[in-house]
């Protein structure tokens, strides 16, 4: 099992418009093969800090997520 948590930082006010864009990669990523879990949370005191909370079943699925393309074309910027 390879295990990544991560907070990301939002532009002021923006946390929930990050979340967002989270859960809707988190949506894709967890029909990922290897993926355990893929869960997206903010912050209870800090609602422009959002957590990422990733499980693999190994280091290849783990790596492939790497490669999925943005969920938006062009990769737009994150809030």
């Amino acid at each position: 099992m390879i295990g990544r948590p991560m907070t990301t930082t939002a532009h002021p006010g923006k946390g929930a418009e990050l979340a967002t864009v989270m859960l809707s990669i988190a949506q894709r990523l967890r029909r990922s093969p290897g993926c355990e879990i893929y869960l997206i949370s903010q912050d209870a005191s800090d609602s422009d800090t959002v957590r990422v909370t990733e499980v693999w079943r190994g280091e290849a699925s783990a790596q492939a997520a790497l490669a999925t393309p943005p969920p938006q074309p062009g990769g737009a910027a994150l809030p």
